[in-house]
């Protein structure tokens, strides 16, 4: 009775001739029969055809075929650890030894004994799945690999969702693609397994799902249908699609925030640069109304308050003219006879209430007089 059901592994896989393959084979040879000139004849006309016969026989054999490339699905594991696919691999490397890497980090228990009848930790399901395990273990083995007999050697575990279905006498006209038309999965015309082994995955997936070809749980069916929608592609779709270019990625208002200040930052270093190359010993700053005697360097025009402009004026005309009367500021001006009296300034509309400004400040040439 069994006691624990293997966990499914559902493959898909292309095969090829081994490049070596005619090292290891004996070449085809015309029948006994013929004679010189006719077995001549036979070998120019008939060899290539009889080679290509021996090459696609041993394509499913276990010294003799060659894996081209696996997609398999650990359905326990769930997509982001249980998908292989080795199409996206240098061609040179050896995708059965890819593939039992794959399977020894998932730590199954496989008999080790050839003979030994337990039931193997995995089944595997796919087309021509029996097969592939024997080529599979067998050319691993031969890479130095580590394969347990039990993947390779007398594993029953290995289920084609078609052969399941259809008896052998009947396959002749009951394909694939008309199981596939009998039960609603999508297939391209005149599919045929082993030439798109992501393909051979998903339909071989729907196939155990829609007829119960696996004790399913609940959350084990429900995974395999999710990686069947979104990892396996339906027919006709394009498995290598142009990668579009990202788009220019929005920085969060406080990263922006910083750039910001960083660039203010980088202008003010830049303006305490320019007035470092000045010779700071030749210049000193002073308040605008205590201005010493020398001639003024003003690094810009310094715009005195409203106060100060109606002062200056009335200021200049006094140290010109003849004596008379102090004046006061705000206070009207008199003056003395023989004096034309300028006429008052219209009066300007106050300006609006301003916060208090610090005093200017401006640059003047330090008198000569010896002083530090």
């Amino acid at each position: 009775m069994i006691t624990q059901i293997p966990e499914l592994i559902v493959i898909g896989y292309t095969i090829k001739p081994r490049v070596d393959l005619w090292d290891i084979l004996t070449e085809p040879q015309p029948p006994q029969n013929y004679g010189a000139d006719a077995a001549e004849k036979w070998r120019k006309e008939k060899l290539p055809d009889a080679k290509r016969k021996v090459e696609m026989a041993g394509l499913f054999g276990k010294l003799t075929g060659s894996i081209a490339d696996i997609v398999a699905v650990n359905v326990s594991q769930g997509a982001n650890v249980g998908l292989l696919d080795t199409r996206v691999l240098d061609e040179s490397a050896n995708r059965s030894v890819i593939f039992m890497r794959w399977l020894n980090k998932q730590r199954f228990d496989w008999p080790i004994y050839p003979r030994d009848s337990d039931i193997r930790p995995v089944a595997l399901y796919g087309f021509d799945a029996k097969p592939f395990s024997r080529i599979v273990g067998t050319e691993a083995l031969a890479a130095g690999a580590k394969v347990p007999i039990g993947f390779w050697y007398m594993n029953e575990e290995c289920f084609s969702p078609y052969d399941m279905l259809v008896e052998a006498e009947r396959r002749k006209v009951f394909g694939i693609g008309g199981v596939c038309s009998f039960a609603g999965v999508a297939c391209a015309e005149g599919y045929q397994p082993h030439a798109d082994p992501l393909e051979d995955a998903r339909i071989a997936a729907e196939l155990t799902v829609r007829f119960g070809l696996y004790p399913f749980e609940k959350q084990t069916e429900q995974t395999l249908t999710e990686i069947v929608t979104s990892h396996l592609q339906t027919p006709g779709a394009v498995v290598d699609e142009p990668v579009a270019e990202p788009e220019e990625p929005v920085l969060p208002t406080d990263v922006t925030h910083a750039i910001a200040a960083a660039a203010i930052a980088e202008v003010v270093a830049e303006d305490a640069e320019a007035e470092e190359g000045e010779d700071e010993d030749e210049y000193e700053y002073v308040d605008a109304e205590e201005g010493e005697e020398g001639e003024e360097y003003e690094e810009e025009e310094v715009v005195e308050p409203a106060d100060a402009t109606e002062v200056a004026p009335a200021a200049a005309e006094s140290e010109e003219g003849e004596e008379g009367e102090e004046y006061e500021e705000e206070d009207e001006y008199e003056y003395e006879e023989g004096e034309e009296e300028e006429p008052e300034p219209e009066p300007e509309p106050e300006p609006a209430p301003e916060p208090p400004k610090a005093r200017p400040r401006r640059k003047v040439k330090r008198p000569e007089t010896g002083q530090q």
